[in-house]
């Protein structure tokens, strides 16, 4: 997948390794740092996103780790991503069926982000990702 460049999208409660939030962040560091040109796509909900400890060193340190957006519904969550790490690594996503298309869509629109990060997150950054791709 690395060599074609195919984004793999992983959802962090995947990483849970004992069902207690436990989550092997280690394994994950070592597919990003193995696999630097893998996009690799986390996957958040809302309840997730207590974790921005495990994403922040994460998105630091990996500039192969993107985000999707889902579950950043709370107050100024998209916008502190946007201010600390750039809208280039944030991904549009529904949580579709659990939650509605309106939720996430409105969620963007209503930002309090430039039109530009608006853009990329709404399509531009995966558009951006999947033009990569080579089989």
């Amino acid at each position: 997948m690395a060599g074609a460049n195919f984004p793999l999208m992983l959802d962090l409660k995947e990483l849970d390794i004992t069902g207690n939030k436990y989550f092997a962040i280690d394994d994950l560091k070592v597919l990003l740092s193995e696999n630097k040109k893998l996009p690799v796509i986390l996957e958040t909900s809302l309840k997730q996103c207590m974790f921005n400890r495990f994403y922040f060193p994460l998105m630091e340190e990996f500039e192969n780790l993107y985000l999707e957006v889902s579950g950043m519904l709370l107050m100024d969550q998209i916008e502190h991503y946007v201010e600390k790490f750039g809208s280039e690594r944030l991904v549009f996503g529904s949580n579709f069926p659990n939650t509605s298309l309106e939720v996430n869509t409105s969620r963007i629109e209503s930002a309090d982000i430039d039109e530009g990060s608006k853009e990329n997150i709404a399509g531009k950054n995966i558009s951006r990702l999947l033009k990569k791709i080579s089989l």
